[in-house]
């Protein structure tokens, strides 16, 4: 035997004698195998393929559909005849079509600019764009100073947005990349970068091109609104989708790939970054301080709620003199270093929303959170943050640049809910698990519970936890539920299959 394969015999049971015996080896289920680095899966290899293929049919869709629209309106020398009547790949060669592919884009987009232009070389730009269109990099998404789209790659002459824009110094891009072309009855000279080693924005192509739409709109009243929608999008649409030029189709949700709760394996894990989630991280850590032995009260866990939520990073000596409990002994070092809240301490700063935020609802926090973790467009998050929360410019600016975290917690938001439910009443994170437990099971025959006999049932759980820590506390919370509770067998199954 060996790694990649399995020697075999064939033996007679009477006479004992070998009738066959070799060797079958396995077929190796990568490329480059034994290669280290180099060793790929073959069904990376055809992952890659496949993917290759999906983008070439749809960028060839892309033009298809856009030459379509371009022959409509005598922007393109083919006829719709020909592209109805023959294979569209074919259409390639037609004489006046390899013609209109010799004019120069560049020569042209820095003319139009300023002088009128034909149709034809109007549509040749737009269908030059539709190939050069640039990066939609969404500029919430990152640190702009720190992506390489804007920075640029100086090891390989790539030039970045932020160099590009400052030699654009005002104009289009094209009349920029027309200024590197080299001048007419001049002999070429070579250079380190090439006009397309650059990383260029798509919003760049979007002005630009609503520019030379203004400008030769004027010239022809075929260019009207609803075909500058058609091609190139209205200039107040700021999807991902409009006009055929920028076309871009949207991402697929990938909500499916969200692991799931560890306690309800039903539900999705919410954000860490969540409303829910950064109240319970508060709580959970406010719930293991001990004063002098005891717990805090409710006034001493809402002060120090305030200060996690407010402060970003800080030491246990600046809550002791927050409290005005210098002299006092806790069980926390002054030198611990602890991290609060980092999206809750800047939507809480007073150029955007100052202690205001503390005082909206829980919905109205999830409202604001929503918006800033699925706008990806800056000019866009602002006009919400003016028209839906009432901010000023300087606010909605402020807004803009707050990020929030995007990877998920190991709860859902409804596991959250319930355990933070305890939390705030003072109880430690692990019986607050079993609480939330005890009250899910209940659904909504817990929210008609009077308050007495909620806080009944929590002294009750302690004084469980506490006899039977080391005895098995499960077994006797069942007999609780049953006897006391009068838990059903459904409600039972479903509070242990919720703490498990």
């Amino acid at each position: 035997m060996d790694v990649g394969a399995i020697g075999w015999t064939l033996i007679d049971g009477k006479s004992m004698k070998i009738k066959g015996m070799g060797t079958h080896v396995f077929p190796v289920g990568s490329e480059n195998y034994g290669s280290g680095i180099r060793e790929v899966s073959k069904k990376s290899l055809r992952t890659q393929n496949r993917v290759k293929r999906l983008r070439y049919n749809r960028k060839l869709t892309r033009k298809k559909f856009l030459i379509k629209l371009l022959v409509q309106y005598q922007m393109c020398p083919l006829k719709s005849s020909d592209i109805e009547r023959q294979a569209f790949k074919t259409c390639f060669k037609n004489e006046g079509f390899v013609e209109w592919m010799k004019l120069n884009p560049y020569q042209l987009r820095a003319k139009a600019v300023d002088e009128k232009i034909t149709l034809l070389e109007f549509g040749r730009i737009l269908y030059h764009m539709s190939k050069r269109r640039g990066f939609p990099f969404g500029k919430r998404d990152a640190d702009a100073k720190n992506n390489l789209l804007y920075t640029g790659i100086p090891d390989f002459n790539r030039i970045g947005i932020n160099e590009l824009e400052k030699k654009m110094k005002g104009g289009t891009v094209g009349e920029y990349f027309h200024s590197l072309l080299p001048s007419q009855n001049v002999s070429y000279q070579r250079t380190d970068t090439r006009i397309r080693n650059r990383f260029v924005a798509r919003d760049m192509y979007v002005s630009e091109a609503h520019q030379l739409w203004n400008k030769q709109s004027a010239f022809y009243p075929l260019l009207t609104d609803e075909l500058r929608d058609k091609l190139i999008g209205s200039p107040s649409d700021n999807s991902v989708t409009k006009g055929a030029v920028f076309y871009q189709k949207p991402l697929k949700s990938q909500k499916h790939k969200v692991g799931k709760c560890s306690f309800e394996p039903n539900k999705s894990r919410c954000s860490i970054s969540s409303p829910v989630y950064q109240d319970l991280l508060a709580y959970k850590w406010i719930s293991t301080i001990k004063k002098e032995g005891r717990s805090l009260s409710q006034v001493e866990r809402d002060k120090i709620y305030f200060f996690f939520m407010r402060n970003f990073k800080f030491n246990f000596r600046e809550i002791k003199e927050f409290l005005n409990a210098k002299s006092v002994q806790f069980n926390k070092k002054n030198e611990d270093i602890i991290y609060g809240s980092k999206l809750n301490c800047q939507l809480s700063d007073e150029s955007i929303f100052g202690m205001d935020w503390f005082g909206m609802t829980l919905s109205e926090r999830e409202d604001v959170w929503h918006a800033l973790y699925f706008f990806n467009n800056r000019e866009l998050l602002q006009n919400h943050a003016r028209q839906k929360w009432g901010l000023g410019e300087d606010a909605s600016q402020k807004i803009a640049e707050v990020l929030v975290d995007k990877r998920h917690a190991p709860i859902s938001t409804k596991a959250a809910k319930n355990i933070l439910y305890f939390l705030k009443r003072g109880v430690s994170y692990q019986l607050s698990v079993v609480l939330a437990g005890v009250k899910n099971s209940l659904n909504k025959v817990w929210d008609n519970i009077e308050e007495n006999d909620i806080q009944f049932v929590i002294n009750r759980v302690l004084d469980l936890y506490k006899e039977n820590v080391n005895s098995g506390f499960i077994p006797k919370l069942k007999e609780f539920l049953l006897d006391e509770m009068q838990f059903s067998d459904q409600e039972t199954i479903r509070f242990t299959s919720s703490i498990s």
